[in-house]
């Protein structure tokens, strides 16, 4: 068989190449390795400048080139959103965490089975695997405000107001209020332009009608009281068409109704302000109670505390994580209340069935 020839095969090659077409090797073929070759771009051999160079940044100013077309109306990059800031931690509150008890005797009984020596580091880094496996303790100085604890369910506020939000907002609300849906007539008038919140997707109404402003305080205070107002109004979008003001007028024509339980006929109320007040002033104490100190286990759900308090229960979570060794004298009292005996070894504490004796010689 007869030796290809080295030339042919490069065209044939060149034409499976991917890329545009500029990239494709017409040029002779490349010197052997080893060897560097600086191609001139133009007639000028200056390295840091030329006519050629200043000609192309020129153009591109200009808004003609490749790389500026971002500025030019070329390729414009769509603006970030502004990322919502963390909440600061709660001010006079400190939390730490302490281990589970049910969690020290699932350790406790694994080490009874195994019959091995454990050190008590591991034993901290074992309960800090998982939230489930401490508690949060929460306490508060005494020159603050007391916070408010769920009598109904596992919660802790910093304020009246963000507990009654989650009071509105929770499954506790059919315990304590009797709602209805009932239908209505939709409003009439010409609508051309209706808004939508840009969170949630409901619709809010067109901006002259007489309860946009209520619908959008309304939800901006019951789903999104840790954003500013302005910054929730900045995301509202207004749609045009019939079909948006026909999807609006369908959501028009059902009314809920609330009263609180065991209320008369008269008791009923369509406006979901006036029935949170309510709700505050006759159900409020009955659903939590003031403290200076609380715990719960850690891996409560974020809705059922302050921002500012998951914000601060998540900073002693990672500070344990990282210092372990912190969790260790709440370790040893749990473990030997297990019947586990906690021994020293070379300047480390360990834990096991049974406390180690030397062999005799």
């Amino acid at each position: 068989m007869s030796k290809p020839d080295p030339e042919s095969l490069n065209a044939l090659m060149a034409n499976f190449a991917l890329g545009p077409s500029w990239a494709k090797a017409t040029s002779p073929p490349s010197k052997p390795a080893g060897k560097k070759e600086f191609r001139d771009s133009g007639p000028s051999k200056d390295s840091r400048g030329g006519a050629d160079r200043r000609e192309r940044f020129d153009r591109d100013d200009r808004g003609g080139g490749p790389f500026n077309r971002g500025r030019k109306g070329g390729f414009d990059r769509p603006p970030r959103e502004p990322r919502d800031e963390p909440p600061a931690p709660a001010a006079g509150v400190n939390v730490t965490l302490v281990p589970e008890p049910h969690a020290v005797q699932l350790v406790a009984k694994e080490i009874h089975q195994v019959a091995r020596v454990y050190p008590i580091i591991d034993v901290a880094k074992i309960l800090l695997a998982e939230r489930g496996r401490c508690i949060a303790v929460f306490e508060a100085s005494s020159d603050r405000p007391p916070m408010f604890r769920g009598r109904l369910d596992t919660s802790l506020f910093l304020t009246r107001a963000e507990a009654m939000d989650h009071l509105w907002q929770s499954d506790l609300k059919p315990q304590l209020l009797d709602e209805e849906t009932t239908e209505s007539d939709p409003p009439s008038g010409n609508f051309q332009v209706v808004a939508r919140c840009g969170l949630s997707g409901e619709w809010l109404g067109p901006p002259n009608f007489h309860a946009y402003q209520s619908n959008l305080r309304r939800i901006h205070q019951e789903r999104y009281p840790h954003l500013p107002f302005a910054v929730y109004t900045s995301k509202v979008r207004t749609e045009r068409g019939e079909e948006a003001v026909n999807a609006w007028l369908e959501s028009m024509k059902q009314r809920t109704r609330w009263r609180i339980k065991g209320g008369s006929d008269d008791d009923w109320s369509d406006d979901p302000m006036a029935v949170k007040r309510l709700l505050e002033q006759r159900c409020f104490d009955q659903a939590f109670e003031e403290t200076h100190q609380a715990s719960f286990a850690a891996s409560i759900a974020p809705s059922h505390l302050s921002p500012s308090l998951m914000t601060s229960m998540r900073m002693a979570g990672n500070h344990a994580r990282n210092h372990p060794s912190l969790l260790i004298p709440a370790i040893c009292k749990a473990l030997e209340k297990e019947h586990l005996p906690i021994f020293k070894r070379q300047g480390k504490l360990f834990t096991g069935p049974a406390r180690p004796h030397p062999l005799p010689k």
